[in-house]
């Protein structure tokens, strides 16, 4: 079996606030990606965020897509 190649991207986000009926309410909003962890941690140290990483596989341009379905 081969091995699966992997995307790392950086997903750095800081927390906003909301009211909503007069309460209110927190999400993360993304505000920057990047694939290099040192670039990642000065910007989520500059604008005091937290960094997710965010781990996708990469397609094999020489796998056919079909074939999984034969």
């Amino acid at each position: 079996m081969a091995d699966v190649l992997e995307s790392i991207t950086y997903l750095i986000k800081v927390q906003q606030a909301v009211f909503i009926n007069d309460r209110e309410c927190y999400y993360d909003e993304i505000i920057a990606q990047c694939t290099d962890l040192d670039k990642a941690v000065n910007l989520a140290n500059d604008i005091n965020g937290k960094i997710e990483r965010h781990t996708q596989a990469i397609n094999n341009p020489y796998d056919d897509p079909l074939e999984q379905y034969s």
